[in-house]
């Protein structure tokens, strides 16, 4: 498969939903399928590749070919992901580890589980769960009032 892309359907028919888009995130994707209408989407994609380049050796030209409505490719997709992390002057973290930190924080916001799953796409709740990271915090907390406590 390397160098190959597909076009598949999820996996599940549960991976299959709407998940509202709030804030920020409506205003860019309704920028985007704005653009889109403009732009050849045989896929009906949301977002799509950039215009492709061919060069001419020996000569220097360079031509700017349409844009053709492909899938953006996994190494553009990780350059772009990481362009982003570095000019927010975050860490440098996988794409997928957004997802880890989205379904741990609405844990921490005491968002019900199955919400959380919906969000998600998930089947079973282990599932969530194991996205989730331990926040020590509380835990911190809880055993700093032991020790004041046990104070003599």
């Amino acid at each position: 498969m390397s160098g190959v892309q597909y076009l598949v359907r999820p996996k599940t028919i549960r991976s299959q939903r709407e998940v509202p888009l709030v804030g920020a995130l409506r205003d860019v994707v309704a920028s985007r399928v704005d653009a889109a209408k403009n732009e050849p989407n045989p896929y009906d994609l949301l977002f799509t590749g950039d215009p492709k380049r061919r060069w001419y050796p020996g000569t220097g030209a360079v031509e700017t070919l349409p844009l053709d409505g492909k899938p953006i490719d996994a190494s553009t997709d990780s350059k772009a992901w990481h362009s982003v992390l570095e000019r927010a002057g975050v860490p440098n973290v996988r794409l997928h580890d957004a997802r880890r930190t989205t379904i741990s924080l609405l844990y921490t916001l005491d968002i019900p589980e199955p919400v959380i799953e919906d969000i998600a796409g998930h089947s079973d709740p282990e599932i969530s769960r194991h996205y989730r990271e331990v926040d020590l915090k509380p835990a911190e907390q809880a055993l700093r009032k032991l020790d004041e406590l046990l104070r003599v």
